[in-house]
């Protein structure tokens, strides 16, 4: 009997191996084939590793590349010159969507990059999608092609003018209409303010280039719209945003968003809000975050990559703690519990707030029950027999080994979803 390293699968006949150094046993050669980009390090390869499995093991860690060649590979050098750090994490959002998304292997982008043909199959592989599901990072990708293809030299200059456009526009909310400062300038301003104004400052350029936000983008917890329940109600709440920044200055949104009234501001302006009893709770609750809020923005994001084994998506420490991952033993653990929560937050009577209050009083098991009737002895078993472990187990299991907590006493809470988190991986 053998045991697949990819899924932890039961093999019961002869397993499929790595056919290089025949270490580890398989399920299937799809598997097999799968874990190539993460067992290809520890593997007996005949020569250097190609730097597309460097790009996906940084991907795939939602990580910046760090490997040299590969930075120079796959455009990260230049973009970083021409756009600083934000640069480097839209295009590691593009690559990370190509990779652990659209599972396109790392030796076929390696393939693409060789034949000088990298952009021209992006671009292929997003015109499969809907429009509206092609996300902000290839959105910025269509304006900044030239990063990865230096043919497009006269395109280059229009694309750039262009994104240098949506950053004096929304550089005008900052500092006025008649102040005219050079793109560089406004880079090199924004760099110098807080964590949280330069979220702001995004949240303006997004807005007036009417890209949203998903999931595993910062805002989405930050400006609330993990709150929203439908695509219908994002809608609203963008459009009520792109209204609002047309009403207030920038240093009043800024300073709302510190004092956690943007709700307050809201009602200032007489612009209703989608979803405003959780809107208002993620972004004026006095305890920060609920971290019902931050399994909320796990759970999309590992449902949107559930599809690919191997995908590394953070979890904020707090959610961690009060949803069980804390008790998990390892991936089969972790994944029972992503399949629990992923059921629970399709189903429309789900309540965060409550679920978080039920967390408090230690009755998570009962809310579950409760609203998903049909996982009652899967909650049961899993939930609560994850519990009894709790003091013989050091830490999380983590794809980095157990995670050991170097803090206690957790509320429940955090100031933003995206601070303090670690990843949870198949």
């Amino acid at each position: 009997m053998h045991t697949c390293v990819r899924c932890d699968a039961t093999v019961a006949s002869t397993p499929v191996t790595c056919p290089r150094c025949k270490n580890f046993s398989y399920c299937s050669t799809k598997c097999q084939s799968s874990h190539v980009p993460f067992h290809i390090f520890d593997c007996k390869a005949k020569g250097p590793i190609d730097t597309a499995y460097y790009l996906a093991r940084a991907c795939y860690a939602s990580k910046i590349p760090q490997h040299r060649q590969t930075r120079v590979d796959y455009g990260f050098e230049r973009v970083v010159r021409a756009h600083g750090h934000h640069g480097e994490v839209m295009l590691c959002g593009l690559y990370r969507g190509l990779l652990a998304i659209m599972e396109i292997e790392p030796e076929k982008l390696a393939q693409w990059r060789v034949e000088g043909r990298l952009v021209e199959h992006i671009n292929a592989q997003f015109a499969t999608l809907p429009r509206d599901h092609r996300g902000g990072y290839y959105a910025w990708f269509l304006d900044n092609q030239h990063i990865l293809d230096r043919t497009l030299s006269s395109s280059q200059d229009v694309q750039q003018a262009a994104a240098n456009q949506r950053l004096q526009a929304a550089w005008a909310f900052v500092v006025g209409p008649s102040q005219r400062d050079s793109a560089k300038t406004i880079r090199k301003r924004v760099a110098e303010f807080s964590p949280l104004d330069q979220a702001c400052f995004s949240l303006y350029v997004n807005l007036l280039s009417d890209w949203r936000y998903g999931p595993s983008m910062e805002g989405w917890i930050i400006f609330g719209f993990v709150a929203t329940t439908s695509a219908t109600s994002e809608t609203e709440l963008h459009r009520g945003y792109r209204e609002l920044i047309g009403r207030c200055t920038f240093q009043e949104f800024c300073g709302a968003c510190r004092a956690r009234t943007i709700p307050a501001l809201f009602d200032r302006h007489g612009i209703a809000t989608p979803d405003s009893r959780y809107f208002r709770d993620i972004m004026s609750f006095a305890g920060g975050v609920r971290s019902s809020w931050s399994l909320k923005q796990y759970v999309e994001q590992r449902a949107g990559l559930g599809i690919f084994p191997g995908s590394v998506v953070p979890i904020h420490i707090t959610a961690v703690y009060d949803f069980g991952y804390i008790y998990c033993r390892d991936s089969r653990e972790v994944r029972m519990l992503d399949d629990l929560y992923v059921a629970l937050f399709r189903n429309p009577d789900v309540d965060p707030i409550a679920l978080f209050e039920a967390c408090q009083k230690d009755i998570v098991l009962d809310y579950v029950t409760k609203v998903d009737y049909k996982h009652t002895y899967f909650v049961r078993y899993h939930i609560r027999g994850l519990e009894t472990r709790y003091e013989t187990i050091s830490g999380p299991f983590t794809p980095y080994g157990p995670y050991k907590p170097s803090y206690k006493g957790l509320s429940g809470t955090n100031s933003h979803g995206a601070l303090n988190s670690f990843p949870l991986g198949l």
